[in-house]
């Protein structure tokens, strides 16, 4: 039974997180909902997203009835999560920023907010569930029961005090309901489309906004194969993930793919598809949540991006904060700068990020 009726909620504007501001009210709590303008500055995309979200969140809250709150997050935002962006691009990494914004911005920030504001729980229209687990005293995370919109995988960062006070009204629906309870309410705003980018970039020009946000046009350097002969020029590591094809610019007898990226050389490295099957993962900064610590090895499903397949995995500890990941077969391009994120059924174990792949 849940004491205390009092939430914030996240509202982007969107349909999931208006909907849940109606699923919380069903339940009987009094809903306050909060939008984060996190980055206004930029391009006019960027900005005129930031208002649309804005005014959309605001247009339902007044349909709702519900007091409505805008927070300027950009200092966090930009310090947390854009920073880091940047610079793991110029590092040769691939980061995914929504995951650092999740702990540090959005739950982070709704539950210094929570206690300023008097509220028992914050909420935020994420497709997952959460659980307390009496015999181990933890709170725990599990995947959304609809497989296709689970998005538990951005959640591993969360700490025992941010899970302790969150719901999650989606965690039983699935997108079709969801959209289906946003028509019969007649929201505004209830055709909106999702946004399938990064927020502070709209129209998904990753490295156009890293050279517009250093001030510096990214620097050119070699392509390589794998014994270091030289097959061509690239356009800055920053337009490089691993496993890319596209945009190479190199002609050659057979298919090559994006292997590596040396920031200190400035190279990108090239090679032919089956180098990028690999059977082992180096993870670091690892977040626990269904225990404080990994003390020895154990047996989880392993998931290399969102929506991925799960492969199933030995974890092996190693040192502080990191673990060595066995994979009982080989998976395709294992990105340095991603999460790789560990489950036993529905339950969300923990995860990290991504070092490097390589062959035991």
């Amino acid at each position: 039974m849940l004491s205390g009726k009092k939430v914030l909620l996240a509202m982007s504007g969107g349909v999931d997180s208006s909907v849940a501001a109606i699923l919380l009210q069903d339940m009987g709590f009094e809903v306050i909902g909060i939008t984060f303008p996190t980055w206004t500055t930029g391009d006019d995309s960027s900005a005129a997203l930031a208002a649309e979200n804005i005014d959309a969140a605001r247009a339902v809250a007044k349909s709702l009835g519900i007091q409505h709150l805008t927070l300027n997050c950009r200092n966090q935002f930009e310090n947390g999560v854009v920073k880091n962006f940047v610079r793991s691009y110029l590092s040769g990494l691939t980061p995914n920023p929504c995951v650092t914004c999740n702990s540090l911005i959005k739950l982070g920030v709704l539950l210094e907010r929570m206690h300023s504001l008097g509220c028992d729980w914050i909420a935020t229209g994420h497709y997952a569930r959460t659980l307390f687990d009496r015999l181990r005293q933890r709170y725990l995370i599990l995947r959304g029961t609809d497989e296709t919109r689970d998005q538990s995988y951005f959640l591993h960062t969360l700490k025992q005090e941010q899970i302790q006070h969150l719901l999650l009204p989606l965690a039983n629906f699935s997108k079709e309901m969801i959209r289906s309870i946003a028509a019969e309410r007649d929201l505004p705003h209830k055709e909106r489309p999702e946004s399938q980018d990064i927020c502070f970039v709209p129209q998904g020009k990753y490295a156009d906004f890293i050279e517009a946000y250093t001030g510096h046009p990214a620097s050119p350097g070699d392509i390589v194969d794998t014994n270091g002969r030289v097959l061509g020029q690239h356009e800055g590591i920053i337009r490089y993930t691993i496993g890319q094809r596209k945009k190479l610019g190199i002609a050659a007898t057979e298919a090559l793919y994006v292997l590596g990226i040396d920031p200190e050389r400035n190279t990108v490295i090239v090679g032919p598809d089956d180098l990028l099957w690999k059977d082992t993962i180096q993870v670091t900064a690892v977040n626990w949540i269904s225990f404080p610590k990994l003390l020895r090895p154990i047996n989880v499903n392993t998931v290399i991006r969102h929506r991925g397949d799960p492969v199933e995995a030995r974890l092996y500890p190693v040192g502080e904060d990191d673990v060595r990941v066995e994979l009982t077969k080989k998976v395709r391009a294992i990105t340095p700068g991603q999460s790789a994120v560990f489950y036993l059924g529905d339950e969300l174990v923990g995860g990290g990020q991504i070092r490097r792949g390589y062959n035991r």
